[in-house]
């Protein structure tokens, strides 16, 4: 029986929103696509400060557009500039309670104020027997699932998924086959990983204040990753450009992400990283949950 999924990505001035239906074969389609444009910061005067105008002004675009939907699924990509995320090792063959009360340690060692977040584990492949287990944990703020909860309340919508933006994109070569190199850049930030269909090897996150910062951080890490597994690239600022110099600097093909052979479209979509963020998250939220 097919499955319906709304998603959500979040960009500083715009919200697009997808109509994603997967079908018995496993195959994708984007039933509808649609970007709000708004002139205020959605992430620090709604998202972060919750000011009342904002977020009513958001309530009412989204709303009447979700609402035409059946579906009360729907998924929602942030950029991983307002997560925090951490690399921990963790005892393995733990109860799910033992697990959660190791992690809830680790975020009170890591955050100033741990209540205010939610997690999310991710097991990183490793092939070690050692006792413990690698994972990464990403730190959400809880008040923006409270904000966006409250935002989406006229349409009864439920959210099964709030993500990072990189994991997201990850999501995309679930079918791969491959491991592959994941660079993700934006104005402020950049992340790499190393991950195996949905299977994330490496992780890592840097601030940036300068486009040379990228080059730097770039060549520094796939100098530890291996030389010959493929790289693609996306991010606002993964511009042709961008995307030539980084390739120069490394000396190695990189390849923009696109929309993979699974999902076809019966809207007008284009390979914005905005959409690819949605869509990501759609694929994820379809296949576990």
């Amino acid at each position: 029986m097919p499955k319906e999924q709304l998603s959500l990505s979040f960009e500083k001035h715009t919200i697009t929103v997808l109509h994603v239906v997967q079908g018995d074969e496993g195959r994708y389609s984007i039933e509808d696509c649609q970007t709000l444009r708004f002139p205020f910061d959605l992430y620090a005067d709604v998202l972060e400060a919750g000011q009342s105008k904002g977020m009513l002004a958001v309530t009412n675009e989204l709303n009447p557009i979700l609402s035409r939907f059946q579906t009360s699924r729907l998924s929602v990509s942030v950029n991983m500039d307002r997560t925090k995320c951490l690399d921990t090792h963790i005892n393995r063959n733990l109860s799910p309670d033992e697990f959660a009360y190791e992690c809830e340690d680790e975020a009170s060692k890591f955050l100033r104020d741990p209540s205010d977040y939610n997690w999310q584990s991710i097991r990183l492949k490793e092939t070690s027997d050692a006792p413990y287990e690698k994972h990464l944990l990403v730190f959400m703020p809880k008040r923006f699932l409270t904000r966006l909860e409250m935002m989406i309340l006229p349409c009864q919508k439920e959210i099964n998924l709030i993500d990072g933006s990189h994991m997201s994109f990850q999501n995309l070569y679930r079918w791969s086959g491959e491991r592959r190199i994941l660079i993700e850049l934006e104005e402020h930030y950049m992340a790499i990983s190393l991950f195996d269909q949905a299977c994330t090897e490496s992780f890592a996150y840097w601030n940036l204040s300068s486009e040379t910062d990228a080059a730097y951080f770039t060549l520094t890490e796939l100098r530890k990753l291996d030389p010959d597994v493929p790289i693609s690239i996306t991010g606002s600022s993964a511009s042709r450009e961008a995307i030539q110099f980084l390739s120069s600097v490394i000396e190695k093909q990189i390849d923009p992400v696109a929309t993979p052979n699974v999902v076809s479209a019966k809207c007008r979509v284009d390979d914005s990283p905005r959409m690819l963020k949605a869509l990501g998250c759609a694929i994820k939220a379809l296949s576990e949950f």
